[in-house]
């Protein structure tokens, strides 16, 4: 697949709903290497926003309908997964559709046909447990991706066209312009008079969702200041732990209320005894400190960060 749209961190981050932190990570990890530009200026593909949500969604813990616990999908598979996804023909979207494509628990890629979903290589499935990728892709309490084909009616994003830039339907005006002249204090029927070839409603929808790309940002990065804060003043905590806390936050495993109740949990580590003891943090929160015999996951040991 040639790479299809071009897209900083912080608008890959914006539109696939998994915090520009992670995107970041993923990156430096070589988990998701933006495919467009891997360099200076890193630029992040079409393709690369559906890649996101699947990691994301293969690599948490989920419930199936009766409750039960679903362990996270190996890294194997991921793997698997995101190749069947650089392999797609993002040709087939345009400005009247595209084709659905989706991702199992074990990490296959589906493209839906008429009648029934299929894998790329023809063979059908019977799971219907599985991510849409281009759907609306809720991360956590206020992180909301949008439809990556049709983000309101009026518009759309074609990997194609613009860059792959969200635009009003059939035209080639972007969103970020129309956001743009909103933020420099141009009312609403101001705009509608600057663009009288696009309903008033396309404007409505093109503001209404860069608002909503925004809001995403600014919803993780309010996590995980608010963590740094709740340790700032506790000598016990080394600075690299309190980072990595804060990360851990920005990567969508905590909302909004960071300290909302009187829960409490204890962050037991055997190996980093200066920092075995008890922690309030919210119920919200309740991820970040699982009970666990060693160091929290991805947070590194006391002795190993001085």
């Amino acid at each position: 697949m040639e790479p299809r749209g071009a897209y900083t961190a912080e608008r890959a981050a914006a539109l696939s709903g998994v915090p520009k932190s992670t995107v970041h990570y993923w990156a430096r990890q070589e988990i998701l290497v933006p495919s467009v530009s891997p360099d200076r200026i890193k630029l992040w593909s079409y393709g690369d926003l559906m890649a996101l949500r699947t990691i994301y969604w293969l690599r948490q813990t989920k419930q199936d309908p009766s409750g039960r616990e679903i362990p996270r999908t190996a890294m194997k598979a991921v793997r698997r997964a995101l190749h069947e996804i650089a392999a797609l023909e993002l040709g087939l979207w345009d400005e009247d559709g595209a084709p659905q494509v989706a991702v199992d628990r074990g990490g296959e890629v589906v493209i839906n046909q008429p009648g029934h979903p299929v894998h790329p290589g023809g063979q059908g499935i019977l799971d219907a447990d599985m991510l849409d990728l281009l759907a609306p892709f809720a991360l956590h309490e206020g992180v909301h991706g949008p439809n990556l084909r049709t983000p309101r009616p009026l518009l759309r994003i074609v990997p194609g066209k613009l860059a792959g830039s969200p635009h009003v339907a059939r035209t080639r005006i972007e969103t970020q312009a129309l956001a743009a002249l909103a933020r420099r204090g141009i009312e609403a029927p101001g705009i509608y008079r600057l663009y009288p070839e696009i309903p008033a409603e396309a404007v409505d929808q093109a503001i209404e969702l860069e608002y909503e790309l925004s809001n995403n940002l600014r919803v993780a990065a309010y996590a995980a200041i608010a963590v740094r804060r709740l340790f700032a003043l506790d000598q016990n905590f080394p600075q690299p732990i309190v980072d990595a806390l804060a990360e851990h936050v920005d990567g969508g495993r905590a909302t909004r209320p960071i300290i909302q109740s009187a829960s409490s949990r204890s962050l037991a580590c055997t190996a980093c005894p200066l920092i075995s003891r008890k922690v309030s943090i919210a119920t919200s929160a309740v991820r970040l400190l699982p009970s666990t015999k060693g160091c929290v996951p991805a947070i590194p040991c006391a002795r190993t960060a001085a």
